[in-house]
């Protein structure tokens, strides 16, 4: 688990943390984080009225291991001291943000110096328009696949070929996923230097599984097989640099 493995490696001298997520969600994440007793102080920011009440309501029933915040508002506007936070957490919600520039810029700003920003995030092509490579390194793999297990999970038609959406679908459905996905890496890299990351693929699995994935629920050795060969074929491509990862866990530091 990614922030554990920081926690004990990276962050290791890091005690008394004041940190600030970004798109906390429900909250269960700053609960957790809480219970490590490595934190004085969590502010958590999101702009979902329900998943923030829901977060009170957990934080009510549970209960947490330091000062735990949870902010209704928007990450480009909600009032941030400057230079107050150890630590910033953004977990699947940079790809969300527009200027992604201006969120980057004030959470550095709030950081202290020497401060780290973690992100664990979808780094891949904005609005989902997948490169031609993407695309047919999954046909590849559905051709190979039985078609038993490409059967959509509504309509039970067979999944024969990836897709790239439509940018104004992507817009009408979501204004806000993968806006600014690929541009996370070279600002991230241009506001705070050096970016530490570990990439963990998605560039051809998460094409590949949508809409099917619930066909490879099973423990069977066929299930594994294909899930297997599946996993190393994305695995090669990465390691060949043919494609690289679309997923990363990033760690950046701020100058002192």
């Amino acid at each position: 688990e990614y922030l554990g493995n920081l926690l004990e490696t990276r962050l290791a001298g890091l005690d008394r943390i004041v940190a600030l997520t970004v798109g906390c969600g429900t909250g269960y994440r700053e609960l957790d984080l809480a219970a490590t007793g490595r934190f004085s102080r969590i502010d958590a920011v999101d702009r979902s009225e329900a998943r923030i009440a829901q977060a009170n309501r957990d934080l009510e029933e549970r209960g947490a291991d330091c000062d735990v915040r949870y902010l209704l508002g928007d990450i480009l506007e909600i009032p941030l001291e400057e230079g107050s936070y150890d630590l910033a957490i953004a977990e699947q919600s940079l790809h969300h943000l527009h200027p992604l520039s201006g969120a980057l810029r004030r959470i550095e700003r709030a950081l202290r110096p020497g401060g780290r920003l973690v992100f664990n995030e979808f780094v891949g092509p904005a609005r989902f328009q997948w490169t031609s490579a993407q695309l047919a390194a999954v046909d590849t793999l559905l051709a190979a696949l039985p078609e038993s297990y490409r059967r959509h999970w509504r309509t039970g038609r067979v999944k024969r070929r990836a897709r790239r959406p439509g940018r104004l679908s992507m817009i009408l459905w979501d204004r806000s996923e993968a806006v600014e996905s690929d541009r996370i890496l070279p600002l991230a890299r241009k506001i705070f230097g050096e970016v530490e990351t570990r990439g963990y693929g998605g560039t051809v699995l998460q094409l590949l599984f949508k809409d099917i994935a619930c066909n490879f629920r099973g423990d069977d050795e066929e299930t594994r097989r294909l899930l297997r060969l599946c996993f190393d074929y994305e695995d090669r491509l990465i390691a060949s640099g043919a494609l690289g990862h679309d997923f990363v866990v990033g760690l950046c530091r701020k100058g002192e």
